[in-house]
Parts: C-alpha cells; sequence; structure tokens
C-alpha cells in the first residue's frame, strides 16, 4: 500500500505539472507576457523559456504517465520545482515579486509579498512530497531485500493492474480539467475571427461610401413594402430594414467579388461548419438607413424620414457603431455574458463592456415593417441615430 500511495502523490504532482504546461502552451503570449515581468531573467531568455518550459512540462509528465523513464522523470520534475522556488525566492528577497505562472498556471495570484510567501511554501511542500514519495519505495526494498519475489517484483517491467488504473484515473482527470480551457479559447478565437472580419466590412462599406458620394449602402426602397435582394442561386424578399441582416446578399459581388456563402459574412461560425444560412452573422446598423430624427421618440414622424444617410452625418465616428456581431451579441445574452463586439465608423472594432454602452432609442424602430427591430440591440437603435454614440 505504501508505493500506491506513493504512485499516487508522485501522479498528482505530474498531472498538476501536465495541466500547467498545457494551459501555457494554449496561450503562449500571456505566459511569454509572465516570464518578461521576472526582472532578473533576460528578455531573450524569456523567449526561449516561453516555449521551452511548458514543452518540457508536458513533456516530463507525459512520459511518466507513460511509465517511461519514471524515475528521471521524478528528478526532472524535481529539478524543475528547485529552479522555480529559487528563482521565485531570489525576486521575493531582491527586487518585486513577478507575474507568476512558473509552475501551475492553473493556480493564480497576485504580485505582492503575501502572495510571494504563498508560491515559494506550495512549491516547497510540493517538493517535499514529491521527494518522500520518490525515496519511499526504495526504503521498503532495501528492507526486503531478503525475500527474492518482493525484489522481482519491485524491478519487473511494465503496468501493474494498480498502475494502469491510476495513470487512467490520472489522463481522465486531466482531460477533464482542460476541457474547459478548450472551450475557452475556442471563444477567444471566434472572437478574434469575428472582430477581425467585422473591421474589414467597415473597410469595404467605407470604400463603397465613397464610390457612391459619401453615402453609405442603401439597398431597399422606402416607398416599397417588399424589395428583392439578388445574388447566385438565392433571391431575398425583404421589408425595408430587414436588409440588415442580408445585406450580404446584394453586396457580396459587386462590393467583395465574393458570394454570399463566403464565410467572412458569418465569421462566427467555423469555416469549415459547412453550409451557410442567407442571414449574416453581422449585423448592418439601421440608424444608417433613416434619418436621425427618426431615432429619437420626441422628433419621430413616420417613415417619410427613412432616407439613406451621408458620412458627414456621424458626429461621433470612433463611437458610432456600423456594425453589431449580431448571433455572437445573441449568444452571450442567452448565457447571461456581458460585451456587446461592435466595429465602428473609424475601422475599429472592439468588445464593449455592458457599463460602456451608449443609450438606445427607447422605442426602438416603432413603425411598420420593423417589428424586428426592437429597443435593447446595441448599435442597431442608437438614440439620434447616426449622430449619437454607442460607446461611452
Amino acid at each position: 500500500m505504501d508505493r500506491l500511495y506513493c504512485l499516487v502523490a508522485i501522479g498528482i504532482i505530474q498531472t498538476i505539472l501536465g495541466i500547467a504546461g498545457v494551459a501555457k502552451l494554449l496561450d503562449l503570449a500571456a505566459f511569454r507576457d509572465s516570464l518578461r515581468s521576472w526582472t532578473l531573467v533576460p528578455t531573450a531568455l524569456a523567449d526561449v523559456l516561453s516555449v521551452g518550459v511548458p514543452v518540457f512540462e508536458l513533456g516530463v509528465a507525459g512520459l511518466w504517465l507513460l511509465n517511461v523513464q519514471r524515475h528521471r522523470c521524478v528528478l526532472a520534475a524535481g529539478a524543475m520545482l528547485v529552479v522555480f522556488t529559487a528563482a521565485y525566492a531570489l525576486h521575493w528577497i531582491f527586487v518585486d515579486p513577478p507575474n507568476c505562472e512558473c509552475f501551475g498556471k492553473i493556480l493564480a495570484y497576485n504580485n505582492d509579498k503575501s502572495a510571494a510567501v504563498s508560491i515559494v511554501v506550495r512549491n516547497v511542500l510540493l517538493l517535499s512530497v514529491l521527494v518522500v514519495a520518490s525515496f519511499r519505495p526504495a526504503t521498503a526494498v532495501t528492507t526486503s531485500l531478503p525475500s527474492p519475489s518482493v525484489h522481482a517484483e519491485v524491478h519487473q517491467r511494465g503496468f501493474t493492474l494498480i498502475e494502469a488504473i491510476l495513470v487512467i484515473a490520472i489522463i481522465a482527470l486531466l482531460i477533464t480539467m482542460i476541457a474547459p480551457k478548450f472551450k475557452y479559447f475556442r471563444e477567444k478565437a471566434r472572437d478574434a475571427r469575428v472582430l477581425a472580419a467585422m473591421h474589414s466590412h467597415v473597410q469595404s462599406f467605407t470604400s463603397y461610401a465613397t464610390d457612391y458620394k459619401e453615402v453609405w449602402p442603401y439597398l431597399t426602397n422606402p416607398k416599397a413594402t417588399w424589395t428583392v435582394l439578388r445574388d447566385e442561386g438565392i433571391q431575398v424578399p425583404v421589408r425595408y430594414f430587414d436588409v440588415c441582416t442580408f445585406w450580404h446578399v446584394p453586396l457580396a459581388v459587386p462590393l467583395y467579388a465574393s458570394h454570399w456563402t463566403d464565410p467572412v459574412f458569418q465569421p462566427e461560425r467555423p469555416p469549415s461548419s459547412g453550409v451557410r444560412g442567407a442571414v449574416a452573422g453581422i449585423w448592418y446598423s439601421p440608424t444608417f438607413l433613416a434619418d436621425p430624427l427618426f431615432f429619437d421618440p420626441l422628433t419621430r414622424t413616420d417613415r417619410s424620414q427613412w432616407r439613406p444617410t451621408r458620412t458627414d452625418e456621424v458626429t461621433f465616428p470612433s463611437n458610432k457603431a456600423l456594425f453589431l456581431a449580431g448571433n455572437v451579441w445573441v449568444d452571450r445574452q442567452l448565457a447571461q455574458r456581458s460585451g456587446t463586439p461592435l466595429a465602428f465608423v473609424d475601422g475599429s472594432a472592439a468588445d464593449v463592456p455592458d457599463a460602456l454602452l451608449g443609450p438606445l432609442c427607447p422605442t426602438g424602430a416603432g413603425t411598420e415593417g420593423t417589428d424586428w427591430l426592437i429597443s435593447g440591440f446595441p448599435g442597431l437603435t442608437t438614440l439620434h441615430g447616426v449622430r449619437g454614440r454607442d460607446r461611452r
């Protein structure tokens, strides 16, 4: 049983080591910045260590779990703990504690003296457990040398049943702890892809306005009940403001030299996801399709205020949204998460915190043919239209 306890203890430490390596590899930029905060570590060495450390951590943990050179893997893990602890102790004594993501990125600490003590104590405890667990089996072998069967059992190669179960349990634990990280980084990759696409859409619309006497894209007839939008293989009848989610259908060919199914129009979906719907994932703000007076309940009259707007009517280009990543925003609302991905007239794109969102027109669009366009969509029903702000 002593041997089993030692295997469990070492297995837990190696699992932490493996999780730390995977977490760092999933966000190398953050780990590199962490190492650069270490005053005593040269920048050039920090850049090398930002890749070398997680690879070493993952390699040592992986080899131990595969029962390959386990004794050397334990020595390597112990050496790493000694180096990390000594380095952090030196910073603690001589300079301000750095941002610590050295061993166990799954644990977060602030840069203060009390945190420094916690990190050093944590590493010392892990090292102590590792040393005790590593040398306990050797002691058991020494005291039982007269028994050839025990000696043979200790030196046998391959997995025992208990070791196999232990390795499977540790791998399952590792997968369970890492799985949420993969979801987080998938969402981060999606958000980055969406913001990049929104930035390119703003550039395309700005180019369009330049070619059409500074008038923003205007694709439906305000006097008609329905307008039919066409592209290869599709015809979409829409009401006036419905074009805000179907704008890519008529503009895909002339403005993008592409097809309405191009992934750039639904960047929230992975490029390899296959067939795409006719509704764009990036929504064009209706405020560019009506007089600013229409988006103020005190000055609104009727659909006679529906008209194209010009670039010079935009009062705050860096704070007036041209696009909302509608599908992403709706997903976040359903998940009760904050942040609104907006692209602004000046070409910037950002996730805007809820506290920084500008005021909305309290009655949305509020007239016939705009029943979907209710108040509550950031960037789409901005108070005062193109003269308003979507970011404070």
